[in-house]
């Protein structure tokens, strides 16, 4: 994989901003982008049009989190939805196990997310 396509970001709206013009300065951008989260992909858009470019026409634009503004923006962000819900509550039941001194085995939890499929990827389904 061409590591130029990989930008690292700072999980906000101005380096999702910045980092897509690095995108758009290659001799060949991208036709589309995955951001870290739904900030920044809101940044990459941002770009995008200032450049004169459409989303998703031109490049598709998807983030991950699913924050409320994202079903609003224009146009509308596909996103990746996480489990904030069943995410607080792993963290306070491991949270109150140490709190009690129960040992604590290192252990992966993979919690199930959503694809939302929504404007800025190209499909105009509304989720």
């Amino acid at each position: 994989m061409d590591g130029v396509l990989i930008q690292e970001g700072d999980h906000k709206y101005d380096s999702g901003y910045n980092q897509m013009n690095k995108f758009l300065a290659l001799e060949n951008p991208p036709t589309a982008i995955f951001a870290a989260n739904d900030s920044m992909a809101m940044g990459a858009v941002k770009a995008v049009k200032a450049h004169g470019l459409r989303v998703p026409e031109d490049i598709g634009v998807v983030g991950f989190d699913n924050i409320q503004f994202s079903n609003i923006f224009e146009p509308s962000l596909t996103t990746v939805a996480q489990p904030f819900m069943e995410m607080g509550q792993r963290s306070m039941e491991l949270l109150l196990k140490q709190i009690n001194g129960e040992t604590l085995t290192k252990k992966q939890h993979v919690l199930d997310t959503r694809l939302i499929i929504r404007e800025s990827c190209g499909h105009k389904k509304q989720v």
